[in-house]
């Protein structure tokens, strides 16, 4: 996740990206509210945590790192881990 957090970066700051927005999704395991913080400067914007069921079989919670515009989310289920 680091080093997609750093792709991004790269990615941003290139020359030939000009004005061009970066569109990007990074999902990943919901962290410790103080390890998910680490990675908002990086990305440049809070997760969104959704539980997978909403999506596929699976109830687990889910972080999404992503500055795709999205209209609606479900709220999620599932407690963050402590």
């Amino acid at each position: 996740m680091v080093r997609f957090a750093e792709l991004i970066q790269k990615i941003r700051s290139h020359p030939s990206q000009g004005d061009e927005p970066v569109f990007f999704l990074c999902e990943n395991v919901v962290m410790k509210l103080e390890d998910s913080q680490a990675f908002e400067p990086i990305f440049g914007i809070s997760p969104v945590e959704i539980c997978a069921q909403q999506m596929s079989p699976a109830k687990r919670l889910r972080g999404y790192f992503t500055n795709v515009p999205v209209n609606e989310l479900p709220a999620p289920s599932l407690n963050r881990p402590s």
